[in-house]
C-alpha cells in the first residue's frame, strides 16, 4: 500500500499519470513471462497492479477526460480508492463502450464524491447501461415515442435522486445490498422524475406481492379484438395506463417500470404461446431470487421468455437469468480473480500464455458464459484436430448442464464436431437428444434443432422426407403452440409454396388445424396470421 501511495504522489499531473501506463504494462508482461517472478507475485500483488493499469488504460482512451479538469480529479481520487475503482472494472463487459462508461462513472463521482463511496455499484450500473444509446425499440414497439413521459438522461442527477430515495426508505431494495448486475435492471429507463415519484406514491405493492402489479391493470379486450396493438390513449403515463387499462404489453410495462421506480430490479419478457405473442415481467424478490413468470399464463404454453440485457441490449432468456442469479449474486474472491485472468488474457491475445490465462479464468468461474465464448472463438480459429474441438464442446455442455440455452448451443457444436470426426451416427444421436430432452420444458430449443433438419430437407427438395418430419413435429409438439407455428409451420408452408408444392402446403395447414396445437379463435394473433 505504501508503494502504491508513493506511486500516485509521484505522478503530479494527469498527463504524467497516464504516461506511466505503457511502462507498467511492460513490467507486468516481464513478470508473467518469467516463471520465478510470476510465482512470487501472481498471488500477492500482480493483479492489484494490473487493475491499476486497466484504470490508466481506460483513461488514455477517453477524449473527454483529456479536456475536463473535474473529471481528471475524479479519475485520480477514484483511482486511488481501489474499492470504488474496482467496482467498475469488475462490471465491464467486452461489448461495453468502455471509455464512455468510464466518463459516466467519473461524472457521477465528480458531482457526488461522498455518495459514490457508498453507492459505487449504483454509479457503475448507470455507467454500463448508459454507455450506449438505448435501442429504438425501447421500451417496446407498441407505443409512439411522442407519448412516452421521458426526460434527458442527466446521470449524476438520476444517481443522486436514487441515493436520496434509498436514504429516505422509498425503495424496496437497498441499492447498497445489490450487485451491479442487479442494479442495471433498476436504472435501465429514460422516465421522467415525475413518473418515478408517482409510482413510489401510488403503487402500494411490496416485494411479497409485487407480481400483482401486472394484473392490477385492467385488460382491454376491445383493443385486442380490433387488432389495435399500439397504445391509443395519449400520454403513456402510469396514471393513464391504470385509468384506461391496456393489453399485455402495457401491463408488463406498468409492472416493470413502476418496479424500477421503487428500486426493484425488473425486466419485461415476451414469448409465443398457443394464441400468438404475449408479454409479462419478472422481478428480484429476494437475495438472488428472481420471479420470472408474473403474468405469464402457463395455460397458453409459453416455452420461454425473452428479454434484453440492458448492459448489452442483447437477448437474455428467463433460463439464463436464473443461471445468473445462481452464480453471480456478488463477486466472490474466485470470481473477481476470474475477471483478472480474463482481462489479462484479452490484453495478451498473441502471447503463448493467452489460452492458459483463459483456462485459469474458466476454472475460477466455470459458469461464466463470456469466458467460455472467448475461448470458443480461439478454439474454432486455432484448433485443427477435431478431437480437441470435441473435448472443448463436451466441457461446455457439462459446464452449462443447468442452463438449457447454453447447453443446447454446446450440444449443437458437439454434434458438428462428431460430424467432423466422421461419426454422423453420434452426431444424429446428440441432435435427437436435444429434441427429446427439451420438447416439454423448452420446446423452443427442440424446435429450433428440428426446424434446421426440416428446412435442410426442404432445401434439398426432399418433400417426401420433409413431410414425414413435419408430421412428426406437429404430433410431438402439439402442446408447444406458438413456437410450433412460428418455427415449423410457417417457414415450412412458405418453403412449399415457393417450391410450387401448393397441395402439400395446403395439407400442412390442414394438419395444423386438425391437431388443435394452436388457438385459432377470434382473438388469436396466430389465426389472423394464418
Amino acid at each position: 500500500d505504501s508503494v502504491a501511495e508513493q506511486w500516485w504522489k509521484a505522478s503530479e499531473t494527469h498527463q504524467t499519470l497516464l504516461a506511466q501506463a505503457p511502462e507498467l504494462l511492460q513490467k507486468l508482461r516481464t513478470i508473467w513471462s518469467d516463471p520465478r517472478l510470476r510465482s512470487s507475485r501472481e498471488e500477492r500483488d500482480f493483479f492489484t497492479w494490473f487493475r491499476l493499469w486497466r484504470w490508466l488504460d481506460l483513461g488514455t482512451k477517453s477524449a473527454l477526460l483529456k479536456e475536463d479538469p473535474a473529471l481528471q480529479q475524479a479519475f485520480r481520487t477514484m483511482g486511488e480508492n481501489e474499492a470504488v475503482r474496482d467496482v467498475l472494472l469488475q462490471a465491464l463487459h467486452v461489448d461495453d463502450n468502455r471509455p464512455r462508461a468510464l466518463e459516466i462513472f467519473l461524472s457521477i463521482g465528480a458531482a457526488h464524491p461522498n455518495l459514490v463511496r457508498n453507492y459505487a455499484a449504483l454509479a457503475a450500473a448507470f455507467a454500463v447501461v448508459f454507455d450506449e444509446p438505448f435501442p429504438r425499440s425501447w421500451p417496446h414497439y407498441q407505443v409512439k415515442k411522442q407519448d412516452l413521459p421521458t426526460a434527458p438522461a442527466d446521470l449524476p442527477r438520476r444517481f443522486a435522486s436514487m441515493a436520496a430515495a434509498a436514504r429516505t426508505r422509498k425503495l424496496a431494495h437497498d441499492p447498497v445490498r445489490l450487485s451491479v448486475g442487479e442494479l442495471k435492471f433498476v436504472v435501465d429507463h429514460l422516465l421522467a422524475e415525475e413518473e418515478l415519484e408517482w409510482a413510489r406514491k401510488n403503487v402500494k405493492f411490496t416485494l411479497r406481492n409485487y407480481d400483482s402489479a401486472y394484473s392490477s391493470i385492467r385488460y382491454d379486450k376491445p383493443r385486442l379484438q380490433n387488432s389495435l396493438f399500439e397504445w391509443n390513449g395519449g400520454a403513456y403515463t402510469f396514471a393513464a395506463i391504470r385509468g384506461k387499462g391496456g393489453i399485455c404489453v402495457d401491463q408488463a410495462y406498468f409492472a416493470a417500470m413502476t418496479g424500477k421506480a421503487k428500486g426493484i430490479p425488473t425486466l419485461t419478457f415476451s414469448g409465443k404461446g398457443s394464441g400468438g405473442g404475449h408479454a409479462w415481467f419478472g422481478f428480484l424478490k429476494g437475495a438472488g431470487k428472481w420471479e420470472t413468470d408474473c403474468g405469464r399464463y402457463s395455460q397458453h404454453n409459453y416455452a420461454v421468455g425473452n428479454a434484453k440485457d440492458p448492459q448489452t441490449w442483447k437477448p437474455i432468456t428467463d433460463d439464463e437469468l436464473g443461471a445468473y442469479a445462481r452464480g453471480e449474486k456478488q463477486f466472490s474472491n474466485y470470481k473477481a480473480k476470474a475477471v483478472d485472468y480474463f482481462e489479462w488474457a484479452r490484453k495478451n491475445t498473441d502471447a503463448p500464455y493467452y489460452r492458459d490465462a483463459l483456462r485459469r479464468a474458466r476454472n475460477l468461474n466455470p459458469g461464466s458464459e463470456i469466458i467460455w465464448r472467448e475461448e470458443a472463438d480461439w478454439v474454432e480459429t486455432n484448433l485443427e484436430e477435431p478431437e480437441d474441438v470435441r473435448k472443448f464442446w463436451d466441457g461446455w455442455v457439462r459446464a452449462f448442464a443447468k442452463t438449457v440455452d447454453l447447453k443446447v448451443e454446446g450440444q449443437i457444436k458437439l454434434a458438428a464436431a462428431y460430424d467432423a470426426l466422421g461419426n454422423p451416427g453420434q452426431a444424429a444421436r446428440i441432435r435427437n437428444l436435444v429434441i427429446s430432452q427439451n420438447k416439454e420444458g423448452r420446446s423452443d430449443l427442440a424446435l429450433k434443432v428440428g426446424a434446421e433438419q426440416l428446412m435442410g430437407l426442404a432445401k434439398k427438395k426432399d418433400w417426401f422426407g420433409a413431410d414425414k418430419q413435419y408430421q412428426r413435429y406437429v404430433k410431438e409438439f402439439s402442446s408447444s403452440g406458438g413456437e410450433l407455428y412460428y418455427q415449423i409451420v410457417r417457414p415450412y408452408v412458405r418453403a412449399l409454396a415457393a417450391g410450387g408444392e401448393t397441395r402439400r402446403a395446403q395439407a400442412a395447414i390442414n394438419l395444423l388445424k386438425k391437431s388443435r396445437a394452436v388457438d385459432l379463435g377470434p382473438d388469436s394473433i396466430i389465426a389472423k396470421d394464418l
